[in-house]
């Protein structure tokens, strides 16, 4: 179909110039797609497909505002394109706008009903809604369309798992990888059934699948060899290095001492604010800032490897705390610092994590939902780095204490916790920091958690000082609050 009505331009005809923009979109040259389409624009200003394709590519530059003017221009030009009707709910999407992304999903399905790229996108919108039986039959009717794909049974298996049905989650899982053996996704995801269900030793194996996923950073390419605790490290050098979050590192930086002691030298590099905290652990010769030039070393392993090298299982996981420290004198500091709170229990509070974490959605609370705790009589400090200007807003009403504006690094918020009596907080680096250091810590789960919080126990083999909490259904931070003002003394 020839979409441009107007005659050839220069070196190439509009449909030509079309398919090359395609082209650098596709290769991910975004800044060289948005020349081409917006010279095509002045070529076909009323065409809604490039309307629809520069959309996209604004979308995939993070600039959604642009994005969703360009692609209402496009509806307003062609209202029935069930396309336009899938990108405008991608950007919808991207812009946390579930609700409306869900209802453009739909329009597009009313206008195609075997769409099958907006079937797929509604039934994973869907799972995010807790939607799971209608995400669940969205995905079968996708996989009758198109039953050798392997994507859609991987997306089944997440389904599945969060409704709690783990072996028809870990059959999902195995049948993507049946259908695409290289599949990475499928072999993380189910890793992390598998952690979450206590099966460890294959758990772990799977879980090195990570390096493979998209959105992960990709292994370290050092020449050095790959230590997987089959080899001595008497009179070695070797260096340990950071992954993912910060709660990650504060996690599995347990097992430096045990590192050390097969006699090794132990480097460890970290994100930058861990350093002075990761200081104190035990065994450890130098700990270095990511991106620092890094000393010689004779092997390495990434530290959420370690479990694998060290053939972790739940008998035998280190949980002795506290594993972290903080020095007298910073102590004293943060003791002056909270000289003028009264006397009584006193609670730090973090209520969420990382925004850009692919679960943040799920696991982490608004504000809002804590105000029962917040009226109990306790006094409460704010262990949030960057709270909104809402958020603040809410702190000075329930006359919560913050210090984010003086906190440097992670062994600042360390002390902070040290002059504490009880951190309250949703799965996030404040709840790691809390269980390193041996301090009480009460944890508010989602219906379904990551692998390391387990299932259906109020401990962790990991923190031996956290009692866990958990939504009774999805999404219900009420309930759970509740169950905390309850246990919470009067």
């Amino acid at each position: 179909m020839n979409i441009f009505a107007s005659p050839p331009q220069g070196q190439y005809t509009p449909e030509q110039a079309f398919r090359l923009a395609l082209e650098h979109a596709e290769s991910g040259r975004l800044v060289q797609a948005e020349q081409l389409l917006r010279r095509l624009l002045a070529v076909a200003p009323g065409n809604p497909v490039v309307f629809e394709a520069l959309a996209s590519v604004l979308q995939g530059l993070g600039r959604l505002s642009e994005a969703l003017a360009m692609i209402r221009g496009a509806l307003a030009i062609r209202p029935d394109s069930p396309s336009a009707h899938n990108t405008h709910a991608l950007i919808l999407l991207a812009e946390g706008e579930r609700r409306a992304a869900l209802a453009a999903f739909e329009q597009a399905l009313r206008l195609a009903p075997d769409y099958f790229e907006a079937l797929v996108n509604r039934a994973n919108l869907l799972s995010d809604l807790h939607r799971f039986e209608e995400a669940l039959a969205a995905l079968d009717l996708a996989i009758r369309q198109q039953p050798a794909l392997a994507l859609l049974h991987n997306n089944r298996g997440l389904v599945l798992q969060d409704m709690r049905r783990f072996d028809e989650a870990l059959a999902a899982y195995g049948e993507a990888r049946r259908l695409a053996p290289e599949f990475a996704e499928a072999r993380w995801n189910e890793a992390r059934c598998r952690l979450l269900t206590g099966d460890f030793l294959e758990g772990w194996r799977l879980h090195e699948a990570r390096w493979q996923v998209d959105g992960f950073a990709a292994a370290r390419n050092f020449s050095q060899p790959l230590w997987l605790g089959d080899t001595d490290l008497a009179g070695k050098t070797i260096l340990l290095h950071g992954e993912q979050g910060f709660g990650d590192s504060l996690q599995f930086a347990r097992y430096v001492p045990l590192v050390a002691a097969r006699g090794a030298r132990v480097l460890l590099e970290v994100r930058q604010g861990l350093r002075s905290l990761l200081e104190s652990v035990a065994g450890v010769a130098e700990v270095i800032d990511a991106g620092d030039s890094l000393p010689i070393f004779d092997c390495h392993c990434p530290l959420m490897t370690l479990p694998l090298a060290f053939g972790t299982c739940l008998e035998s996981i280190p949980a002795e705390v506290p594993y972290l420290g903080v020095s007298a004198e910073r102590n004293l500091c943060w003791r002056e610092h909270l000289a003028h709170l009264p006397q009584g229990l006193k609670i730090g509070i973090a209520w969420a994590g990382n925004p850009a974490h692919r679960n943040d959605f799920n696991r982490s609370m608004p504000l809002a939902s804590l105000e029962p705790l917040l009226r109990s009589g306790a006094h409460f400090v704010s262990l949030q780095k960057a709270p909104t200007e809402a958020e603040r807003g809410l702190l000075v009403k329930f006359g919560v204490a913050d210090f984010s504006a003086e906190i440097n690094d992670f062994l600042d918020t360390a002390a902070l916790i040290e002059q504490l009596d009880l951190v309250i907080s949703v799965d996030s680096a404040a709840a790691h920091l809390a269980g390193a250091l041996g301090k009480p810590l009460w944890l508010a789960l989602p219906f379904v958690g990551e692998w390391r919080w387990l299932l259906d126990r109020a401990d962790s083999p990991w923190y031996p000082t956290a009692r866990l909490f958990r939504q009774g259904s999805p999404g219900d931070w009420q309930g759970l609050v509740a169950q905390m003002r309850q246990a919470l003394p009067a």
